[in-house]
């Protein structure tokens, strides 16, 4: 459907995918940037049972006796000056969540630092399971998946290049439920976040939005793509279609509400004042052609300088 046809742009059809599209995206996106751990950005030095030490995240409000205490941790690898180091397997328990962790890995001064698996088995049944490169004890880049078996057996892959535990750079997410795929995110994602241009599709139904992203929310011009090949050209404010309704739905509002420009800002009224200029010319013209003996060419040729004159204002 071409946005720009008629007074009636969003029919309730359109309306009720997108709320139950983006329902479904909303509810995705509280799982798939969720960290294992939430602020564990402090470090902290710990030891294994045989006594080599490596380094521990954890929330700056943890103390490291309670650490101490509930850690217990083994390597089968080397230890160097004291710490981890070499290619080996890591197994650790925490006795205060039930939570294990185990690795295959290589280490270096305590640290994880190249290629490797990493996988979480959490007491609640979900899992976390980690393959690729590690830098400095931090995920760097690979295959992160995540099973939740008390959210109805939904599994989340997420692939790419990752900070503090979640994508941060170009990457994609993939979600299933019951081994059934439900939603596809490929996009650049800032902090776990989708920021810039982003692609969404739900699945199986292969409806896909691709758009400009601010946070996780629409925040500019998109499109909808829908399985019969139509489309829908809209845009968006903070994730809201703004004034979307019966008496706003103008063709001028459309033009420019799709290019970014929204209703209470001077570049907005500009706008519309450009676009009925704009159609009043056409007008004009049409009636011109009808009226006189001048061949069409010219005329056509009449509407070219016209346009020509607002996009270079």
């Amino acid at each position: 459907m071409n946005v720009f046809s008629n007074n009636t742009l969003i029919k309730s059809s359109l309306k009720s995918n997108l709320r139950n599209f983006f329902t479904l995206v909303l509810l995705v996106q509280v799982l798939c940037c969720s960290k294992v751990f939430a602020d564990s950005n402090q470090e902290f030095i710990l030891k294994t049972d045989k006594g080599c030490f490596f380094t521990w995240f954890d929330s700056p409000t943890e103390k490291k006796v309670n650490l101490e205490k509930n850690i217990k941790a083994s390597w089968d690898g080397k230890c160097v000056n004291g710490y981890l180091d070499g290619l080996g397997y890591f197994l650790l328990r925490n006795l205060s969540t039930g939570n294990i962790l185990s690795q295959y890995v290589t280490y270096k001064r305590g640290k994880e630092n190249g290629t490797g698996t990493e996988t979480w088995e959490f007491t609640n049944g979900n899992t976390s399971r980690f393959e690729g490169l590690f830098i400095d004890g931090r995920y760097a880049n690979g295959v992160l998946t995540r099973t939740y078996p008390s959210q109805g057996n939904v599994v989340e892959v997420s692939t790419g290049s990752f900070k503090n535990g979640v994508l941060s750079g170009p990457g994609t997410v993939l979600q299933s439920k019951n081994g059934v795929p439900t939603q596809k995110f490929s996009a650049n994602f800032i902090d776990g976040k989708i920021n810039g241009y982003g692609e969404v599709t739900q699945l199986p139904e292969n409806l896909k939005w691709a758009g400009n992203f601010t946070n996780d929310k629409r925040d500019g011009v998109g499109t909808l793509y829908r399985p019969d090949g139509s489309t829908d050209w809209l845009a968006f404010e903070n994730d809201k279609i703004p004034n979307v309704g019966v008496g706003d739905g103008s063709r001028e509002h459309y033009y420019c509400a799709a290019r970014g420009l929204f209703p209470g800002t001077s570049q907005y009224a500009m706008c519309r004042n450009y676009v009925i200029t704009k159609m009043d010319d056409r007008k004009r013209m049409e009636d011109y052609i009808k009226q006189s003996n001048q061949s069409m060419k010219e005329a056509l040729d009449r509407v070219d300088e016209i346009d020509r004159r607002y996009r270079n204002k």
